[in-house]
C-alpha cells in the first residue's frame, strides 16, 4: 500500500486540513481517495505518551489520516465498520519498515484505535441525518 504525498494546510495545534486529495494505491492500482477537505489531527496520541510513542506527525501521518477518514466521515464510508478501520490502519502500519516504525509501537496505537477510537466513531454517526 502506498499513499500519495499529502498536502495539508495547518488550522491549528494538531488540526490539519487536506488541500490535495491523497491517493492509496496498491500494485499501481487506485484503491481509494481521501478527498480535498477532509480535517484530521494526525494520530490522536495523547500528550502524556508522545515521549513513548511519537507526536501525531511522525512517520505513520499518511495511515493516521486515512484512518481518521474512514472513521469521521461515515457520509462517506458507510460501508466501512470501526473494525475494519481499525484492522486497515493496523495493516497499513505493518506495511511500515521496522527501522521507522517499531512492532511495539504498530501493536500500542492498534491497540489505542481499539480501546479509544470508539469516542470519535461514535461522535462521527451522530451527525448523521436520521433515516426514515
Amino acid at each position: 500500500m502506498t499513499f500519495s504525498p499529502l498536502r495539508v494546510e495547518v488550522l491549528g495545534p494538531h488540526h490539519y486540513r487536506l488541500f490535495e486529495p491523497m491517493d492509496l494505491t496498491e500494485d499501481g492500482e487506485l484503491i481509494d481517495i481521501v478527498p480535498e477537505g477532509v480535517e484530521t489531527d494526525g494520530a490522536s496520541i495523547p500528550r502524556c505518551l508522545w515521549w513513548l510513542i511519537g507526536t501525531p506527525e511522525e512517520e505513520y501521518f499518511e495511515e493516521s489520516v486515512y484512518h481518521d477518514y474512514l472513521t469521521n466521515y461515515p457520509e462517506e464510508n458507510s460501508h466501512v465498520t470501526r473494525r475494519e478501520a481499525d484492522q486497515m490502519f493496523f495493516d497499513h502500519l505493518k506495511a511500515i519498515p521496522r527501522k521507522k516504525l517499531p512492532r511495539w509501537k504498530v501493536y500500542a496505537m492498534w491497540l489505542g484505535v481499539r480501546l479509544g477510537g470508539w469516542k470519535s466513531w461514535n461522535r462521527a454517526r451522530k451527525r448523521l441525518p436520521l433515516s426514515v
